[in-house]
């Protein structure tokens, strides 16, 4: 079983090891030029001893490929640098079968630690991805650079096989067999890195073992497999055809695609080159004018868009040609342009160039490319519905779409729809080299094609952040409900992972560019998506849950309380911003269970820290809060209640986020609840209508929690057949009343009572026998020592309060005033049928 290997040495500043200095992975060298040689491997362990040699050597890899024999630096100087290291093309290498292989495990989760239990971890995927035959046998292994990075299994897996097999079969074997491998690795000029990753200093290395050789318990150290002839037969077929897989040259940018839109292969036969080529037959065969004369030398690709010519004469080497570059090359002088020169800059390609400037046709075919992008975007991702459904899988609004920007609808689509396959065909590429451009637009397809990136990164528009709602390829994300936020280091870890897949290396600026505006096109509600999802059993429960599992007193006020709170939270996040400036407040005993209830109630959207009620603490206190409990209110100050009431009443916050560049408007998505142990709290009458006080005797949180998304599936549905979330009818003077019963007691209030009963007051003015009616002069020089003087403002109003809550007497003084002996004319309060009482 004689075979080789190919190894290729870069240049001696080149690494071709990736390196980790602890916060950043930086890629492998970009050598373009290698020094080939040959290294003879007879079996499995000739070839796993040259594997573990080249661990070490950060110079060398490995292709399938081997040299070609005609190819020198003499015969094709532009395949080699000056110090005559060849390129790596289908050019310079042939493909030669082999008895080895490599597959390339990239993405696997095992049930075992792929890192710990490595081979393990490649026996299960062995079992999943491969064929019997290759069960039970013995096999090398590597774990890749990023293994132990993430809980994904990666690793490179040879094989030796009994038969040798080349690249194109075992391409159009994996296809036969539907194996879910990545068929690149069979390339003849694919690279296979083989050095071990380079860990700085300071950087540590979270693998042990980073390769192997694995015993089959069999014995056995080959793999037998055998490919059905028919699929070897077809795969050489397409060796002889050039059917390689081949870029669709009318889908290239400028002019190679417009022309090649134009003007078809049939079209530049009959049309540009009848000189050139003939045909030979109805088969696509062709006669090559130009050559020896012999005949069916060239032929028409199976794609129907490419020429490939078998003479030795043939100026493309023998390759596939397209339309632009035939007519390029034969019509506009391509045999005088220098070899050794960039195809762009030939002067052929230029006079090319300016005939399609010129020619009508192909302008037509040029309808901007953009026009055409869009085309070819609609053959192959499908329309958006005009309403997108609230399930799930659809955004959360259907004003949440996007923008009118086409280019972003685009993307909204790419996003949205199924799995796309070809999706990499609308990534911006050089004309050049045909490597994908650093633009702004890649980045953002890359978001939202590529299947581990695409739908994952979103803006949470209840949190307010851009956030992972499913894994990432560096890190698993665990709480898809909410996502996970996303950071500094993902910015960073994104930008490693554009660079190992698409060989580009984007800016931080153009990476947060490119997140925020798909993530802003991915917009996640998390509780707006709860509520869609709850059934509601039908079952009413919203009127009594408070007396139900609060133990609270059964009223009409009770009843509304309770079940608007509920619909007010629904409408708070269907409606951002609207208005509800009311609170519950439930009292009880402490240690009652009262703030559990209320966290049941939110459940993931609770919060209890307020650190203040102004600037950006309270603000970011309530991002990703559903409802906010007011803990242990006790008597405040009436400055304290105002603060409370006009915090309570707002419904659109203003802030400049941390290094945000703009002010930003955040509409209230919470409700607040309160909750105390005491009895009288209420200072300030005037702004108490703000609060629902209910009086709990006893909590039972089980069975809270049993009913509480139907609770919450209720409300949702008597907000959608838009139910008021204010107190109607007699519940409004209920709640008066109970507002007035938790009215914090004036110091004053007993010495006014007292005094009025006929007592003696504190300020030298004694009543001597129970008032019928007192002016408000009289009541301060009886109860403030202070016989002469007047009340300052503050006073009047703490007289007026008590006056208005005195039991038995009237809230307000009589309309016509009296006469008091030493302070003139007055007007008095008066009691309920007596002297001074008017009786109207």
């Amino acid at each position: 079983m004689t075979d080789s290997i190919t190894l290729l040495r870069a240049h001696g500043r080149q690494c071709l090891a990736k390196r980790f200095d602890g916060s950043t992975w930086h890629d492998y060298s970009r050598a373009k030029h290698f020094k080939p040689s040959r290294e003879p491997v007879a079996n499995l362990d000739e070839l796993a001893t040259l594997l573990d040699n080249l661990l070490t050597d950060r110079q060398t890899c490995v292709i399938r490929g081997q040299l070609r024999k005609d190819v020198s630096p003499d015969s094709h100087p532009h395949l080699f640098d000056k110090q005559g290291r060849v390129a790596r093309q289908l050019l310079s290498f042939a493909d030669k079968p082999h008895h080895w292989v490599m597959f390339d495990v990239d993405g696997f989760e095992p049930s075992v630690d792929p890192v710990a239990r490595a081979e393990d971890a490649i026996l299960e995927w062995i079992g999943k991805a491969l064929p019997e035959c290759f069960h039970d046998v013995g096999f090398y292994w590597q774990l890749s650079s990023r293994a132990g990075f993430s809980r994904a299994l990666k690793a490179h897996v040879w094989f030796w096989l009994d038969s040798t097999y080349d690249s194109e079969t075992l391409r159009e074997w994996a296809k036969a067999e539907d194996l879910d491998v990545d068929t690149s690795t069979f390339n003849p000029v694919q690279v296979h890195y083989t050095a071990a990753p380079k860990f700085e200093e300071g950087a540590l290395d979270p693998v042990a073992k980073r390769s192997g050789r694995f015993e089959s318990w069999l014995g056995a150290d080959s793999v037998p497999l055998v490919i059905d002839p028919d699929v070897v037969e077809q795969a050489r077929e397409k060796v002889r055809n050039g059917e390689y897989k081949m870029p669709d040259p009318t889908q290239k940018p400028g002019w190679i695609g417009a022309f090649c839109r134009a003007y078809s292969i049939d079209d530049i036969l009959d049309d540009f080159l009848p000189h050139v080529f003939e045909r030979h037959d109805d088969a696509g065969v062709l006669n090559f004018l130009l050559g020896s004369g012999a005949p069916r030398g060239a032929f028409v690709m199976g794609d129907g868009k490419h020429i490939v010519n078998t003479h030795a004469s043939d100026p493309f080497n023998r390759h596939a040609t397209n339309a632009f570059d035939l007519v390029r090359y034969y019509l506009h002088d391509g045999e005088e342009d220098d070899p050794s020169e960039e195809v762009f800059k030939t002067s052929s390609y230029q006079a090319m160039s300016e005939w399609c400037a010129k020619d009508p046709r192909t302008r037509q075919y040029n309808i901007s490319e953009d026009d055409y992008a869009a085309q070819l975007f609609s053959s192959v991702v499908p329309e958006l519905p005009d309403d997108i459904p609230n399930d799930d899988a659809a955004m959360d609004e259907a004003s949440e779409r996007g923008s009118e920007d086409p280019a972003d609808n685009q993307l909204l689509r790419l996003l949205k729809a199924p799995d796309i396959e070809g999706w990499t065909q609308f990534l911006e590429m050089s004309q050049k080299t045909a490597a994908v451009l650093d633009t702004a637009m890649n980045i953002k397809l890359i978001l939202c094609g590529d299947p581990a990136l695409r739908g994952r990164i979103c803006l949470n528009t209840f949190h307010n952040e851009i956030r992972a709602f499913d894994t990432l390829p560096w890190r698993a994300v665990r709480d898809k409900v909410n996502g996970e936020i996303w950071d500094d280091a993902d910015d960073h870890q994104l930008i490693d992972y554009i660079t190992r897949h698409y060989r580009i290396e984007p800016q931080r600026q153009r990476i947060t560019h490119a997140v925020t505006v798909v993530a802003n096109l991915d917009r996640r509600h998390p509780v707006r998506r709860y509520l869609r999802r709850l059934e509601w059993d039908g079952v009413p429960r919203l009127d009594t849950w408070l007396q139900d599992y609060l133990g609270v007193e059964d009223c009409e006020y009770v009843r509304q309380a309770g079940a608007k709170t509920l619909i007010a939270g629904v409408a708070r996040v269907m409606e951002p911003g609207c208005k509800f400036d009311h609170a519950l407040i439930i009292e009880g005993e402490q240690g009652s269970g009262k703030s559990t209830a209320v966290a049941t109630l939110a459940g993931a959207w609770f919060t209890d820290n307020l650190p203040s009620m102004t600037g950006k603490d309270s603000v970011e206190a309530l991002g990703g809060s559903w409802i906010v409990e007011m803990g242990e209110l006790t008597a405040m100050t009436k400055a304290a209640v105002e603060d409370l009431k006009a915090f309570i009443s707002r419904q659109t916050d203003r802030m400049r986020p941390a290094y945000g560049m703009h002010v930003k408007d955040y509409p209230r998505q919470c409700i607040f609840i309160g909750t105390t142990n005491q009895s009288e709290y209420l200072a300030d009458e005037t702004g108490n209508r703000r609060f629902w006080p209910v009086k709990s005797t006893r909590v039972d949180n089980a069975g809270f929690k049993e009913v509480r998304d139907q609770l919450w599936a209720e409300a949702f549905q008597r907000y959608i057949q838009g139910e008021s979330r204010f107190l109607e009818g007699e519940a409004a003077e209920q709640a008066r009343e109970a507002q007035e019963e938790r009215y914090v007691e004036d110091d004053i209030t007993g010495l006014v009572k007292e005094w009025l009963d006929g007592g003696p007051g504190v300020g030298g003015f004694p009543a001597e026998e129970p008032r019928e009616g007192a002016c408000l002069l009289e009541i301060y020089r009886a109860v403030f020592t202070d016989s002469q003087g007047m009340p300052n403002p503050q006073q009047k109003k703490a007289i007026k309060r008590v006056m208005r809550k005195m039991p038995g007497w009237s809230n307000t003084t009589a309309k016509n005033p009296v006469h008091i002996a030493g302070m003139g004319t007055q007007r008095v309060y008066y009691r309920l049928g007596g002297s001074y009482d008017p009786g109207d």
